[in-house]
């Protein structure tokens, strides 16, 4: 698949849809502080998803977007 720009994943999760990392369990989100995190279900730990120039590490792909 393409791989998933940092802009294109804030612009989906922002349009309402739903972006994923790897599989189902991760699924990236925008808190109510505007902190871009990646959430795992299975665990419900919380990380960072972008550096702190607000972009993706050139080697993280896996991104894929469900519509909602």
């Amino acid at each position: 698949g393409r791989i998933m720009k940092a802009k294109n994943i804030r612009k989906q999760v922002e349009l309402g849809n739903i972006v994923h990392w790897k599989n189902s369990n991760y699924e990236v989100i925008k808190d109510n502080i505007g902190q871009w995190l990646l959430h795992s279900k299975c665990n419900n730990y919380y990380m960072g998803v972008f550096d702190e120039n607000g972009q993706l590490h050139p080697k993280d792909t896996g991104y894929y977007v469900v519509k909602n």
